[in-house]
């Protein structure tokens, strides 16, 4: 009986020093191997994988009540990792890359209820080329254009049917130039100008296709209108 319970002993201790390690630095005081860091109030904050301080391999991310924040997948994908994030909830919100903290490539991304609603391209952590918005069923709803992360170029909005609903341009980051407005039947509604933003000079409001009211616009005022 003395006999097994040393080797019940001795097996135990043998499991206590298998147990993994977290925490610990290289020679150079660079983190090396299994890191996790915790909430202050308890619960895992993240845990990852070191090489001499650069990281390895997948990182997790959580949120307090244990559930993934976000996954971090290293030497993946076109950047320096290859993220993947969540709602509070669990659902899926956002795919792509990151070359240190900067945004890379395509991203894309998808609400609460875990519809696809939108996608977008980054070069350096800067939005760069069309951003595409979707309706519920994957519809296109609105595409902008962007220029080193500013909104700069060709705008269009569209009905739920694919049917265009709007179309007009962006230069830093306002609506600028001519703009149209139409309705569901693909009538023409409002036609008119905007500067910075703001409607400016002569709008002209349709019916069935045909003109019956204009209004004049002063940096978004109304100054005088007339039917037609």
């Amino acid at each position: 009986m003395k006999h097994l319970l040393l080797f019940f002993l001795a097996l135990s201790g043998g499991c206590v020093l298998a147990q993994p390690t977290y925490n610990e630095l290289d020679e150079e005081g660079r983190r090396h191997g299994v890191w996790q860091k915790d909430f202050p109030e308890g619960g895992t904050r993240y845990r990852g994988t070191f090489e001499h301080g650069k990281e390895v391999g997948t990182f997790t991310f959580f949120y307090p009540d244990g559930k993934p924040a976000a996954i971090k997948e290293y030497g993946k994908g076109m950047g320096d990792c290859y993220a993947t994030m969540y709602h509070v909830g669990g659902k899926l919100f956002a795919q792509g890359s990151y070359v240190d903290t900067f945004k890379v490539g395509l991203w894309n991304y998808w609400d609460v209820q875990g519809n696809y609603v939108a996608r977008e391209n980054y070069i350096e952590g800067l939005q760069q080329g069309p951003q595409y918005s979707f309706y519920i069923d994957s519809t296109v709803a609105e595409i902008t254009h962007y220029e080193k992360g500013v909104l700069d170029g060709p705008w269009s909005i569209y009905f739920e049917d694919g049917t265009l609903r709007a179309k007009g341009s962006y230069l830093n980051d306002a609506l600028e130039g001519v703009a149209e407005y139409y309705n569901p039947e693909g009538g023409i509604d409002s036609k008119g100008k905007y500067a910075k933003g703001l409607k400016e000079g002569w709008w002209i409001f349709y019916e069935n296709k045909k003109p019956i009211r204009k209004v004049r616009y002063h940096r978004g005022r109304q100054e005088e209108a007339e039917e037609l």
